[in-house]
């Protein structure tokens, strides 16, 4: 029986144009051994399964062979035995990582080949090299005999010193696609005489996640399984990975709006035995890949097989992107939220109600969201039509170019003539009635036309005693309009201060909407209850407050504080009263801060036991109020004599037990 020989080891490359997926790197190797360029040392850096030690055992063939200019042309290279030559040499950095291994290897590297002529050592997983293992390792690496060429393989390259890293030629391996492998699993299949469904295939290659070698050990597993014919629903129970239409099953039915079968689909997944969070995971990759999809540019970034991607295009063309740009912030919301939650199975649900209710949402803003109106405007070039925007501006009613007087506007209602329309126009109107020649005021037009027409915010005319103040909007004649303006304006001063008062009024649709402009009376009325509450209260001066008292309510306010430190601070610093406030200098800005966060409330007692009108408090910092204190280390022999001072018979006691101070 011939022994079994799994497919990473039966498959690996021997030649380079072999190897799966790395054509950036095999076409600079080969472009370096034609020319006769080879670096002394190589780095060939990424993840796990992707061909650096296959390049490196290939490129160690190449260059010992008689003429690798020509065998890299040919491929005759790739049947020679010369892995196990004497040449070549194999370092596991993993287990081989101490200064000794440096130096056993730097001691081989100075005798030259006995064939060929290349010594090359492949060092394996050299971030696990220690650091003094590195640095014993820098000369050899930068300056070899002319025979010697380095090939270091790794997986972390960012725990490589960057003395290392600057004296190599730097390769990097990238992940290896899931259509390359796929299609070099097709290619083994044919090798082998075994079925294989093409959905099957991208799904091994896509859990695979790059790494060819992971690939061929899941290809040999299922190989096994469905003896030799494999299928894409046995593929999907062996690697336990949810099926692609239960995705689909759950989209559709959100795009239906149809909860319960969204609800009922999440159940049975459950039932699978899947967790609720590789739902949301897989759902979110689903709205993902269903957004690329809808672009020409982005639909080949899919790597799936043509029958499943031919699926994603149909179900993306019933959506559009912000219904999936919503979707994909909810699911994800959710799903990082799973994780803290006790109730998991409710987050899943909760997000698959949001998405089945999303159109709806999306719908009424769309609705809500309507453009301003449209409204025919008429002017002496033509009829245009206009988007009319409610326009308001805000004027301070405190400002006294803006004031005007409670009873000097009386509101009336007044139909004003349309010449074009022979239609009345019904105005409110704002009416000075102090001035001898009043005019009308018409920020917000209510016009009641025949065929109801949109709101027309132009008056036209508006009667005056005397003269006529002619307002027009017309874009084509605004020039016109302001010269006739000022002329109408110089000749009647009134009118300059009915201007004050429409800039007082809110440019704006609905008199109801705006915003109450406060009278003077009002104002007045608001000092005198001010001056009135005031008059009640007294003065420092008035009262029989003086430094005294403040420091006997400052001791009985002292006791009322919880900290002990603000009760030891308050006791050192007494207060003064002086022009109408109270005093306290302390030594430093901590208890400055201390004494003004806590004298608040004192402040505001005193200010209500005595009726005061205002009580300021001023917390100064003097430096000359701290205690000059000096420090000292006292010996033992200055506590025994402190002692002695005390107490003499101390010093006798010492002497007839013999007791001595040694240190």
């Amino acid at each position: 029986m011939e022994k079994y020989q799994v497919s990473a080891r039966k498959y690996r490359p021997s030649r380079f144009e072999e190897v799966v997926g790395q054509e950036h790197i095999t076409s600079t190797l080969i472009n370096a051994i034609q020319s006769n360029q080879l670096a002394q040392a190589f780095l060939f850096c990424g993840p796990r399964g992707v061909g650096k030690t296959s390049c490196a055992r290939i490129l160690a063939k190449v260059i010992n062979t008689p003429n690798p200019e020509q065998a890299v042309k040919d491929g005759s290279y790739a049947d020679s035995n010369l892995e196990v030559s004497l040449n070549i040499f194999e370092l596991d950095a993993a287990s081989n990582n101490s200064v000794e291994d440096i130096r056993n290897l730097i001691e081989q590297v100075r005798f030259a080949p006995q064939s060929g002529s290349y010594k090359v050592y492949i060092i394996d997983e050299v971030h696990m090299l220690s650091t003094q293992a590195f640095n014993a390792f820098l000369k050899t690496l930068e300056e070899p005999p002319p025979y010697a060429i380095f090939i270091l393989a790794t997986t972390e390259k960012h725990k490589i010193l960057p003395t290392i890293l600057s004296r190599c030629q730097t390769f990097n391996f990238k992940r290896i696609g899931v259509k390359d492998m796929a299609a070099h699993l097709a290619n083994i299949c044919q090798k082998e005489n075994i079925e294989a469904e093409e959905d099957a295939l991208h799904l091994i290659a896509m859990k695979a996640d790059g790494a060819l070698r992971d690939s061929l050990s899941i290809f040999d597993r299922m190989a096994s399984f469905s003896n030799k014919k494999i299928q894409y629903q046995q593929v999907l129970e062996a690697l336990n990975v949810l099926d692609y239409d239960y995705y689909f099953k759950i989209t559709d039915a959100l795009i239906l709006q149809d909860a319960p079968t969204a609800l009922r689909l999440l159940n049975d997944v459950l039932e699978l035995g899947f967790d609720g969070g590789e739902l949301l995971n897989g759902l979110a990759s689903h709205f993902r890949d269903l957004l690329f999809a809808k672009d020409e540019q982005t639909v080949n970034i899919l790597e799936f097989s043509e029958s499943l991607k031919q699926r994603y295009l149909n179900q993306s063309s019933a959506l559009g992107s912000s219904y999936l740009l919503s979707g994909l912030s909810i699911i994800n919301g959710y799903a990082i939220n799973y994780k803290t939650v006790q109730n998991k199975q409710l987050q899943v649900e909760l997000a698959l109600l949001k998405i089945a209710n999303l159109k709806s949402v999306l719908n009424f803003q769309q609705l809500t969201s309507v453009s301003a109106p449209v409204v025919e405007k008429k002017n002496n070039l033509g009829t245009e039509k206009v988007e009319t925007k409610a326009k308001q501006v805000y004027r301070d009613p405190l400002d006294p170019r803006n004031q005007v007087g409670q009873n000097e506007l009386v509101k009336k209602e007044v139909i004003l003539p349309d010449a074009e329309n022979d239609v009345g126009k019904k105005v409110e109107v704002l009416e000075n009635i102090s001035q001898e020649k009043s005019e009308t005021i018409a920020p917000n037009v209510k016009e009641e036309v025949k065929n109801d027409s949109i709101s027309n915010l132009n008056v036209e005319k508006s009667e005056t005693s005397d003269k006529d103040l002619i307002k027009s909007e017309d874009e084509a004649s605004v020039e016109a309009s302001t010269e006739k303006k000022e002329k109408i304006i110089s000749e009647n001063p009134s009118i300059g201060k009915t201007n004050i008062q429409k800039n007082l009024l809110l440019d704006i649709e609905d008199d109801t909407n705006s915003p109450s402009i406060l009278s003077l009376a009002e104002i007045e009325q608001e000092e005198v209850e001010k001056e009135k509450e005031i008059g009640d209260r007294k003065r420092i001066d008035e009262t029989d407050l003086n430094t005294e008292k403040i420091q006997k309510l400052w001791n009985v306010f002292k006791e009322s504080l919880d900290s002990n430190q603000s009760k030891a601070i308050f006791k050192k610093y007494p207060p003064e009263l002086k022009d109408a406030g109270v005093y306290v200098a302390v030594s430093n800005p901590v208890e400055q801060a201390r004494v003004r966060e806590e004298a608040v409330s004192f402040i505001d007692s005193v200010t209500k036991e005595y009726n005061l009108i205002e009580l300021e408090l001023h917390v100064s910092v003097d430096k000359s109020l701290e205690e000059e204190t000096e420090k000292k280390l006292f010996t033992p022999q200055d506590k025994l004599q402190a002692m002695i001072e005390k107490n003499p018979a101390i010093d006798e006691f010492r002497r007839k037990l013999f007791l001595e101070i040694k240190y």
